[in-house]
């Protein structure tokens, strides 16, 4: 369980193995969670991390949108993370880029080309991780759907992303809207 705000100091950044437990409340039981150091990995200026975020998000809209996925796969890391916490038909830990890919194809197909991704706030701070609040919007089995979400990606030196935690901001309403 998270340490509630009155358990910690929030002056002083959470090491690596506190966000674990954290991350574990919202994963499937079994799922693993590796986070990686930063090490001596440049840190992310707010410049740099939007640049990388909406390339990112430019290429998922166009690949949920039937497109081509050559740009999207140029921007992950072939070693590439990406954990979705929940009970839905997109929940898991997915690794190496054809897993993640498959898990894409598939939200791409259950919102049928409809699945667009609206960053709204980008967070950053040391080390290689930015955090996203972002929107998502698509439309499954005729019903409009619209959701909010954080991000927590991992970079590479090449700006490339290696991990991504998804964190829906309602993880019940998450779940249903990717059930169907």
């Amino acid at each position: 369980m998270c340490a509630s705000r009155d358990e910690r100091d929030l002056r002083q950044p959470a090491a690596h193995h506190e966000l674990v437990p954290c991350l574990d409340d919202h994963l499937e039981p079994g799922a693993e969670v590796r986070l990686r150091s930063s090490g001596k990995l440049r840190s992310v200026d707010r410049e740099r991390a939007v640049a990388i975020l909406d390339r990112l998000h430019a290429a998922q809209n166009v690949f949920y949108a039937g497109g081509d996925e050559q740009a999207l796969r140029a921007l992950l890391d072939p070693g590439v993370t990406w954990i979705v916490p929940g009970v839905s038909a997109i929940a898991g830990s997915y690794r190496g880029i054809d897993e993640v890919f498959s898990y894409f194809a598939r939200r791409r197909d259950q919102a049928a080309g409809t699945f667009r991704m609206h960053r709204r706030d980008v967070l950053v701070g040391e080390g290689s991780r930015i955090a996203a609040l972002t929107d998502g919007t698509a439309s499954i089995t005729g019903v409009q759907h619209a959701w909010s979400t954080v991000g927590l990606y991992e970079l590479t030196e090449r700006d490339r992303v290696s991990a991504c935690w998804l964190l829906p901001f309602d993880q019940a309403a998450f779940d249903a809207i990717w059930s169907g």
